[in-house]
Protein backbone atom coordinates (compact mmCIF):
# COMPACT_ATOMS: atom_id res chain seq x y z
CA UNK A 1 0.00 0.00 0.00
CA UNK A 2 1.23 2.97 -0.87
CA UNK A 3 0.98 5.13 2.52
CA UNK A 4 3.12 2.25 4.28
CA UNK A 5 6.24 3.92 2.56
CA UNK A 6 5.14 7.16 4.55
CA UNK A 7 5.34 6.05 8.28
CA UNK A 8 7.22 7.69 9.95
CA UNK A 9 9.37 4.44 11.62
CA UNK A 10 12.18 6.44 13.47
CA UNK A 11 9.21 8.31 15.58
CA UNK A 12 7.00 5.14 15.95
CA UNK A 13 10.20 3.33 17.18
CA UNK A 14 11.17 5.96 19.98
CA UNK A 15 8.00 6.48 21.17
CA UNK A 16 7.48 2.81 21.04
CA UNK A 17 10.57 2.20 23.10
CA UNK A 18 10.02 4.64 25.86
CA UNK A 19 8.89 3.22 29.27
CA UNK A 20 5.21 2.75 30.90
CA UNK A 21 5.22 5.46 33.33
CA UNK A 22 7.56 7.89 30.50
CA UNK A 23 4.24 7.79 28.07
CA UNK A 24 1.92 8.16 31.31
CA UNK A 25 3.67 11.24 32.14
CA UNK A 26 3.65 12.58 28.65
CA UNK A 27 -0.31 11.75 28.14
CA UNK A 28 -1.01 12.91 31.41
CA UNK A 29 0.73 16.76 30.57
CA UNK A 30 -0.75 16.96 27.30
CA UNK A 31 -4.30 16.66 29.31
CA UNK A 32 -5.68 18.66 32.46
CA UNK A 33 -6.28 15.68 33.75
CA UNK A 34 -5.49 11.53 32.78
CA UNK A 35 -9.07 10.37 32.07
CA UNK A 36 -9.26 6.60 33.15
CA UNK A 37 -12.97 6.31 32.73
CA UNK A 38 -13.64 5.48 28.79
CA UNK A 39 -16.86 7.65 28.89
CA UNK A 40 -14.34 10.86 29.70
CA UNK A 41 -12.60 9.77 25.97
CA UNK A 42 -15.05 8.61 23.78
CA UNK A 43 -15.55 11.45 21.48
CA UNK A 44 -12.28 10.15 20.61
CA UNK A 45 -12.99 6.54 19.70
CA UNK A 46 -13.07 5.31 16.32
CA UNK A 47 -13.14 2.10 14.19
CA UNK A 48 -11.30 1.84 11.31
CA UNK A 49 -11.25 -2.30 9.53
CA UNK A 50 -9.99 -2.81 7.01
CA UNK A 51 -10.32 -6.03 4.96
CA UNK A 52 -6.92 -7.98 3.56
CA UNK A 53 -5.63 -4.40 2.13
CA UNK A 54 -3.29 -6.50 0.46
CA UNK A 55 -5.84 -8.11 -1.59
CA UNK A 56 -8.48 -5.66 -1.95
CA UNK A 57 -8.24 -2.14 -0.76
CA UNK A 58 -11.41 -1.70 1.02
CA UNK A 59 -12.08 -0.31 4.61
CA UNK A 60 -15.16 0.02 6.98
CA UNK A 61 -15.25 2.91 9.41
CA UNK A 62 -17.36 3.96 11.93
CA UNK A 63 -16.49 6.93 14.87
CA UNK A 64 -17.95 8.14 17.85
CA UNK A 65 -19.75 10.89 15.94
CA UNK A 66 -20.71 11.30 12.64
CA UNK A 67 -17.83 14.16 12.09
CA UNK A 68 -15.46 11.48 13.22
CA UNK A 69 -16.78 8.71 10.76
CA UNK A 70 -16.54 11.68 7.86
CA UNK A 71 -12.96 12.44 8.65
CA UNK A 72 -12.24 8.42 9.04
CA UNK A 73 -13.43 8.09 5.48
CA UNK A 74 -11.94 10.84 3.65
CA UNK A 75 -8.39 9.53 5.42
CA UNK A 76 -9.10 5.88 4.26
CA UNK A 77 -11.17 6.74 1.04
CA UNK A 78 -9.79 8.17 -2.20
CA UNK A 79 -11.09 11.94 -1.33
CA UNK A 80 -7.85 14.52 -1.14
CA UNK A 81 -8.32 17.77 0.35
CA UNK A 82 -5.91 21.11 1.61
CA UNK A 83 -5.90 19.00 5.27
CA UNK A 84 -5.80 15.27 4.27
CA UNK A 85 -4.97 12.73 1.56
CA UNK A 86 -6.75 9.93 1.59
CA UNK A 87 -5.17 6.33 1.80
CA UNK A 88 -7.05 5.12 -1.69
CA UNK A 89 -9.69 2.80 -0.20
CA UNK A 90 -13.34 1.94 -1.44
CA UNK A 91 -14.98 3.07 2.21
CA UNK A 92 -17.91 2.18 3.44
CA UNK A 93 -18.73 4.91 6.81
CA UNK A 94 -20.68 3.02 8.92
CA UNK A 95 -24.00 4.68 10.41
CA UNK A 96 -23.67 2.55 14.01
CA UNK A 97 -22.01 -0.66 15.36
CA UNK A 98 -22.93 -3.91 13.73
CA UNK A 99 -21.26 -7.08 14.88
CA UNK A 100 -19.21 -8.12 11.85
CA UNK A 101 -19.77 -4.87 10.10
CA UNK A 102 -20.42 -4.75 6.75
CA UNK A 103 -18.33 -7.71 4.35
CA UNK A 104 -18.14 -9.49 7.27
CA UNK A 105 -21.84 -10.01 8.38
CA UNK A 106 -22.80 -10.37 3.84
CA UNK A 107 -19.90 -12.85 3.94
CA UNK A 108 -21.03 -15.21 6.90
CA UNK A 109 -25.16 -15.12 5.24
CA UNK A 110 -23.28 -16.23 1.68
CA UNK A 111 -21.58 -18.76 3.91
CA UNK A 112 -24.78 -20.03 5.96
CA UNK A 113 -26.79 -20.11 2.75
CA UNK A 114 -24.74 -22.15 0.77
CA UNK A 115 -24.33 -24.38 3.60
CA UNK A 116 -27.82 -24.90 3.92
CA UNK A 117 -27.74 -25.82 0.01
CA UNK A 118 -25.34 -28.70 0.79
CA UNK A 119 -27.42 -29.71 4.01
CA UNK A 120 -30.48 -29.69 2.13
CA UNK A 121 -28.96 -32.33 -0.64
CA UNK A 122 -29.76 -29.59 -3.62
CA UNK A 123 -25.84 -29.45 -4.43
CA UNK A 124 -22.45 -30.09 -3.40
CA UNK A 125 -20.05 -28.02 -1.23
CA UNK A 126 -18.24 -28.30 -4.50
CA UNK A 127 -20.90 -26.80 -6.88
CA UNK A 128 -21.49 -24.31 -3.87
CA UNK A 129 -18.07 -22.94 -4.49
CA UNK A 130 -18.29 -22.87 -8.12
CA UNK A 131 -21.12 -20.95 -7.91
CA UNK A 132 -19.78 -18.53 -5.75
CA UNK A 133 -16.58 -17.98 -7.97
CA UNK A 134 -19.16 -17.00 -10.29
CA UNK A 135 -21.25 -14.48 -8.41
CA UNK A 136 -17.92 -12.84 -7.54
CA UNK A 137 -17.29 -12.78 -11.52
CA UNK A 138 -21.06 -11.41 -11.69
CA UNK A 139 -19.96 -8.58 -9.37
CA UNK A 140 -17.42 -7.69 -10.57
CA UNK A 141 -18.66 -7.34 -13.76
CA UNK A 142 -21.51 -5.52 -12.85
CA UNK A 143 -20.27 -3.11 -10.87
CA UNK A 144 -21.62 -4.43 -7.66
CA UNK A 145 -25.46 -6.08 -6.73
CA UNK A 146 -27.55 -3.39 -7.91
CA UNK A 147 -26.46 -3.75 -11.92
CA UNK A 148 -26.38 -7.63 -11.26
CA UNK A 149 -29.97 -7.41 -10.34
CA UNK A 150 -30.63 -5.40 -13.32
CA UNK A 151 -29.20 -8.07 -15.33
CA UNK A 152 -30.74 -10.67 -13.84
CA UNK A 153 -34.21 -9.09 -13.26
CA UNK A 154 -34.97 -6.65 -15.60
CA UNK A 155 -33.43 -8.05 -18.27
CA UNK A 156 -30.50 -5.61 -19.06
CA UNK A 157 -32.74 -3.13 -19.56
CA UNK A 158 -31.79 0.60 -18.23
CA UNK A 159 -35.52 1.11 -17.27
CA UNK A 160 -35.67 -1.52 -15.05
CA UNK A 161 -33.11 0.04 -12.70
CA UNK A 162 -35.57 3.41 -12.54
Amino acid sequence: LPFVSRLPNTEIYSIAMEPPSTLRKATARSFKHAPTDPREISERVATAHPSLPQWDAFCEVLGSSPAITAWLAKLYGVDSSPDITGLGMDVVAMKREAHGHVLNSLLSSLTMTGGLLVQKGICEAAEVDASMVHLGRLMVASGGISGALVGFVGGGSSRAAA
